[in-house]
């Protein structure tokens, strides 16, 4: 029987208590989550709205992974620009 490997429930123990041990068992019970979820008809996206407090947070959530994510980009496009320089020097 599969077990969690830092707090030792198994997922019949979860699904009887409805209680996680620890976050660990989200990544060890992955699978069997999204098959009690597609069970009981629950999509795995949230695609509701959030309260009127948090209507900011996601949108500066958002924000900032964008700007990391073409931060990344940029940052290896300046790489391989400088590679194919230093490449084209050499020949």
């Amino acid at each position: 029987m599969k077990v969690c490997s830092v707090c030792g429930l198994s997922f019949s123990q979860i699904q009887k208590n409805k209680v996680f041990g620890c976050p660990e068992c989200f990544y060890t019970f992955e699978e069997e989550i999204k098959i009690a979820y597609n069970n009981l008809n629950i999509s795995e996206k949230y695609s509701g709205s959030l309260p009127k407090r948090l209507k900011g947070y996601k949108s500066k959530t958002t924000n900032s992974v964008s700007l990391e994510s073409r931060l990344m980009f940029c940052s290896l496009s300046f790489v391989i620009s400088s590679l194919i320089s230093i490449v084209k020097s050499l020949i």
